[in-house]
């Protein structure tokens, strides 16, 4: 029987703290993460990871390929993203740069984010996806961003990053990469 074990990593979206830093303290910060930890209970994992989880499920599969049976990675490729994610880093300035005071609800933080310069509409209502309406003491909704902005605006260097490994340093195990068709981090030639 096959068990499905979802994993957040730690500081990661939900909190308050969230800094995507600790991210890359590579491997202390992910071990906890890998078969063998004692949370776990099994000895080899099949890993799948998609945008940001694929670059984790990558490292964790090159530090430890004896723990990784095999390796899903979607819409991530292997090593360093500069240049290839314009539109996302666009985004995440345009979502940075919405100031919720005096907005009531998603429409308006929609057309803030035309303003800002997102100017397809699907992207729009992808990055909708991460509002949240709380409310607050006087009982009125408090629009805010579910995910630290300002963590992820500040780290984009180095989400950009790939660690380096020693010269030669494989996995060499199956491992499949897949991109949607219109996937600006897609290698393959149109």
């Amino acid at each position: 029987m096959a068990k499905v074990c979802m994993v957040d990593h730690n500081h990661f979206w939900l909190s308050e703290t969230a800094s995507f830093r600790l991210l890359f303290l590579w491997p202390r910060s992910l071990s906890t993460l890998i078969p063998g930890h004692e949370s776990t209970g099994l000895k080899q994992i099949s890993l799948i990871g998609h945008s940001l989880g694929g670059k984790v499920a990558m490292v964790l599969a090159l530090e430890f390929p004896e723990r990784v049976k095999d390796l899903v990675v979607l819409d991530m490729p292997p090593g360093k993203t500069a240049g290839k994610m314009r539109n996302v880093y666009s985004a995440i300035q345009a979502m940075y740069n919405v100031d919720f005071h005096g907005l009531g609800d998603q429409r308006d933080v929609e057309r803030v984010l035309e303003m800002n310069g997102i100017e397809d509409r699907r992207l729009r209502m992808f990055l909708l996806t991460n509002l949240t309406g709380a409310k607050d003491d006087t009982d009125d909704k408090k629009l805010s961003w579910k995910v630290n902005i300002q963590s992820i605006r500040d780290s984009v260097d180095q989400l950009q990053s790939f660690p380096e490994f020693e010269t030669g340093t494989t996995y060499d195990k199956p491992a499949l990469f897949a991109f949607g068709s219109k996937s600006p981090l897609s290698t393959a030639k149109k």
